[in-house]
């Protein structure tokens, strides 16, 4: 099963090291984003996590 990992961070732009010790195993989902609105809602709704640092609202 692949998770759904929702990542909202402005600031990242590559996610090599998380994919590369995740493998397959997970679908990060990044947005360049600090507007939590400017998110989808099935976005939200269907991830079975969050990494989100501070600055989103």
């Amino acid at each position: 099963m692949k998770l759904k990992v929702l990542v909202p961070d402005p600031h990242l732009r590559e996610l090599d090291v998380e994919r590369g010790v995740t493998g397959a195993l997970i679908d990060h989902r990044m947005f360049d984003e600090t507007d939590a609105a400017a998110i989808p809602d099935d976005d939200w709704a269907s991830c079975d996590a969050i990494r989100s640092w501070s600055g989103i609202a």
